[in-house]
């Protein structure tokens, strides 16, 4: 039994893991796209604003790069909280799994006290 609870320790250890790394990766991916996403609509802005004769001239190249070396760091930084957290709810999940299956049971109760006579 114990083996069996052992192993179902490591399964959720693994699964947790691996969820750890998707939620990085998602919560990494969203937040560059979003970081990028906002530079470009602000490069948008401001060459309309260009085009009407009332801001100075940009390029998309002046206003991304800034904006991706940005976005690559809080992501980044994002990223890594979210699997870090993930890693140790997984950890604190995964020891309390096995002290759990670590304890034998107690013994069992008997029907009654045994009678003297």
């Amino acid at each position: 039994m114990r083996r069996n609870a052992r192993s179902a320790a490591g399964r959720v250890a693994r699964r947790g893991a691996a969820l750890s790394l998707l939620a990085g990766f998602i919560v990494w991916n969203v937040v560059f796209d979003r970081m990028v996403a906002d530079a470009g609509r602000d490069y948008v802005a401001r060459e309309q604003m260009y085009e009407q004769h009332r801001g100075t001239a940009v390029t998309i190249e002046g206003i991304m790069a800034p904006a991706r070396k940005a976005a690559g760091r809080t992501a980044t930084l994002a990223g890594l909280l979210a699997t870090g957290l993930g890693a140790a709810v997984t950890a604190i999940v995964s020891a309390r799994r096995r002290a759990r299956s670590s304890v034998s049971p107690p013994p069992r109760a008997s029907a009654g006290p045994a009678d003297p006579r």
